[in-house]
């Protein structure tokens, strides 16, 4: 098929146009729909409303009192069919895509760049696989410098992000689909589950794996994603309906939290920071609309989640970025981050098309969907009647997929290691890159190597749907790649470069792939079908060599999961981000989207998003994390013996009844707070009330994590994060601090948490808490003496 080219085919399989059949859900978000009603100061600013920013604006506005701005490129979806029903094409419209620069690897052919416009994200308009990859995909990231960030540490953030639905006993007695629902979330806001109609064809998918060695796994979520898989899908299994970022973590919500604003249509330009080039001040960005630009300002955080393909941009345009790369375009380097920009990571792939040449195959087809316009028509009805028929399965793609660990590959896998561990990196990085990236590549190199050396760590995925498209997919590349800005211009895209089989391991697994798959289209059960590959057929025959150069003439560089360009490693390895995502050299900075992934996991990456969003989402907000001990610890003086963290088993304390005064004098809770604010001038102690305030909130009966959350996880959040903030502002308190035990609480018989007569006094904590914040909020801010004596402390706070 001459006429037929491998960037059409791929395009084909991941968009088209948009049906028009009218479909809305219950729609209660309200947009900021312009930009002169926004505040000027929010606590947090988030750029980017997709997967993870909505996500974590999300889990922030939980707490009513934490202000949370979201900055989106594109508009809010019309919930049309596109967006909605699975099997329809998605909108055009809202993908923003771009070329990458020839890549000698492909022989000098560019290959697409993929991105969202929409809020939502990707998650609006991706294939909807749902999938998580090994359990040594994530131990890596740990392995790099990153504690906390391991399988066991992500798993239950997975499982937060998601209410998983197992499907009806016929598809599971059909398809290898486990009953096992312990990896699973129940109560997450992303739907998971199974489309519930399944083209007979695929029958012969699962058979043929089998008849050559591969094994069904039915439980691909457990950290051991190998084999033939039925797999989850972003999708609401009531309704039959994709499940986004969007419908999860910013409709049902944003309608009851005046807290929570998104303005659609902004471009970021850059983010501001203070004189001295060390704090995330505020945000620049320009209306799309009329070239307006507006700057808003944060109290507490920056946040960005623009994804890996434009997050580095704005950190470059910002000043944070590769010096070398910054001046020779006259921006002021404020941070000196080489990684910026680069550790870019995608999957190459390889689209085949093949056709059936026997009367045996089990129509309908998924071509019908484009080639018979009548039997679409009805489906789609039967879809909106009652959610069942081919609809129920993203278009041109679907659940049916095998993942290979490398030795399942070839039986050459060995020498491919070896082969692999001798490549010079420094030839295969850029001549002129910083030493720690190198250094950074080199860790990673030995780190894959083991994973490709691992029978449970995946290499290749083959992607079937049962027409006649058919993906094969190179999950674990050594190639690495950059995003690069060439001028000022917020407004121009960046450079793009994959560097796609820059490192031959990745184009020799591509040979053992093909040669693997064409072995599956030579088995039995698919040759009762008889299947042929149509493209790219005899383009690419021979022996290793030549399948290799083949190859560079059609493969394309991206499965449109672009990774790793603000990577989350030390910064001597070229990282950009800490283990707590914050950007190195600067506070007030974080990154939570696909870039700050260090080594792309062997997977679709959008569950894995979703649980990068709720890590930080949830440990750094917690309640009101970062509004505990915040600015004012920052800005403490003097001799510094002994910490924040040694107030613990204080803070863990109750405190007394309320009838005594603001500051009782009774209770050593009061004591040891009282010479705390001693350190503090009058500034810093009005500062104190946005942690009073949180305080109270948490331990609200009215406040939704009221009950078992307040007293059983009190304590545990309070250690995390007031540790968090000394090891962040490197501080210490010049206190001597009385010890006391902590109370605990009643629990029943389940181990729940429950008021009694010795449970701490939650009405009584709530009224002192009241005084002390009226007693803050009467405060006027003076200057700090030399000495470092509060002139103006709080009433009952006397300084020493």
């Amino acid at each position: 098929m001459p006429s037929i080219t491998t960037q059409h085919l791929l395009l084909l399989v991941l968009t088209s146009t948009a049906y028009c059949q009218p479909y809305r859900l219950a729609e209660r978000a309200v947009l900021v729909d312009d930009v002169s009603n926004l505040k000027a100061e929010y606590d947090y600013i988030i750029m980017g409303g997709g997967t993870s920013g909505l996500t974590v604006a999300d889990r922030l506005t939980e707490d009513h009192k934490t202000t949370v701005l979201v900055l989106e490129y594109g508009p809010l979806d019309h919930q049309e069919p596109g967006v909605l029903v699975p099997g329809v094409p998605m909108p055009e419209e809202y993908s923003r895509n771009y070329q990458s620069i020839p890549q000698a690897g492909l022989n000098n052919r560019s290959s697409p760049v993929y991105s969202a416009a929409v809020v939502g994200g990707a998650s609006v308009i991706n294939g909807m696989f749902f999938n998580r990859g090994s359990a040594g995909d994530y131990d890596a990231w740990e392995k790099l410098g990153n504690p906390g960030w391991s399988w066991k540490d992500l798993l239950p953030y997975f499982k937060k992000s998601e209410t998983f639905t197992p499907p009806p006993k016929e598809l599971a007695a059909r398809f290898p689909i486990s009953s096992d629902l312990s990896p699973h979330g129940t109560s997450g806001p992303v739907g998971s589950s199974f489309p519930v109609y399944q083209y007979p064809v695929l029958d012969y998918f699962y058979r043929a794996w089998a008849s050559i060695g591969v094994a069904l796994n039915p439980q691909p979520n457990a950290g051991d994603p190998n084999g033939a898989i039925y797999s989850s899908l972003s999708l609401d299994f009531k309704n039959q309906s994709r499940s986004t970022s969007s419908t999860a973590h910013y409709r049902p919500f944003i309608g009851e939290r005046p807290n929570y604003h998104l303005v659609t249509g902004q471009k970021v330009v850059k983010i501001s920071l203070n004189r001295k080039g060390t704090r995330a001040t505020s945000v620049q960005f320009l209306s799309r609309d009329n070239n307006s630009t507006h700057t808003v300002s944060a109290r507490q955080e920056i946040i960005l989640a623009a994804g890996a393909v434009h997050s580095p941009q704005i950190l470059q345009l910002s000043g944070i970025g590769p010096k070398n790369l910054l001046s020779g375009l006259g921006i002021e380097t404020l941070v000196d981050l080489p990684g910026v920009g680069y550790n870019f990571q995608d999957q190459p792939v390889m689209v085949l098309s093949i056709s059936y040449s026997n009367q045996t195959y089990p129509y309908p087809s998924p071509d019908w969907l484009d080639t018979n316009k009548t039997w679409a028509a009805e489906q789609l009805a039967v879809y909106y009647e009652n959610r069942t028929g081919p609809f129920t399965i993203t278009y041109r793609s679907g659940s049916t997929v095998c993942f290979l660990p490398l030795q399942n590959i070839t039986d050459n896998y060995q020498q491919i290691i070896q082969s692999a561990a001798a490549v010079d990196l420094s030839k295969v990085l850029p001549a002129d890159v910083d030493p720690s990236l190198l250094a950074g590549y080199q860790a990673q190199r030995d780190i894959v190597l083991d994973l490709y050396a691992s029978p449970h760590a995946t290499a290749q995925e083959t992607a079937f749907g049962g027409g006649q498209y058919y993906g094969i997919a190179i999950l674990k590349p050594l190639s690495r790649g950059s995003i690069l800005i060439n001028t000022t211009d917020p407004l121009a895209a960046p450079v793009f470069d994959y560097g796609t089989f820059s490192h031959p391991a990745d184009l020799a697994i591509a040979v053992a792939s093909l040669k693997k798959n064409r072995a599956l289209f030579a088995s039995s059960p698919l040759q009762e079908l008889g299947v042929m590959e149509v493209f790219p057929g005899a383009q690419a025959m021979g022996e290793d060599d030549a399948l290799a150069e083949a190859i560079r003439g059609f493969a394309l560089s991206t499965w449109a999961h672009p990774s790793g360009t603000l990577s989350m490693m030390k910064r001597e390895y070229g990282g950009v981000v800490d283990p707590q995502l914050r950007v190195y050299g600067v506070s007030n900075l974080r990154v939570v989207d696909a870039s700050i992934m260090p080594l792309i996991p062997a997977t679709h990456t959008s569950s894995t998003v979703y649980a990068v969003a709720e890590k930080r989402g949830l440990n750094d907000f917690i309640r009101g994390a970062r509004r505990f001990l915040g600015d004012a610890v920052a800005r403490l003086r003097g001799p510094r013996p002994q910490g924040i963290t040694d107030l613990i088993p204080e803070l863990r304390s109750t405190p007394p009844a309320p009838e005594t005064s603001v500051l009782p004098e009774e209770g050593v809770f009061w004591r040891n707070f009282r010479k705390v604010m001693t350190q503090l001038d009058g500034d810093q102690q009005k500062r104190m009330l946005s942690c009073i305030e949180s305080w109270k909130a948490f331990s609200s009966v009215e406040h939704p994590s009221a009950g078992a959350v307040r007293w059983k996880s009190y304590d545990r959040w309070l250690t995390e994060c007031v540790a968090e903030q000394e090891r962040l502002y490197d501080v210490r308190i010049a206190v001597e601090l009385e010890p006391m035990e902590p109370q605990e609480p009643n629990r029943n018989p389940q181990g729940r948490n429950e008021e009694g007569p010795d449970a701490p006094d939650s009405s009584g904590f709530s009224l002192v808490l009241d005084g002390l914040s009226k007693a803050i909020k009467n405060v006027k801010a003076k200057p700090m003496p030399l000495g470092g004596v509060p002139v103006n402390p709080i009433p009952g706070v006397v300084a020493p």
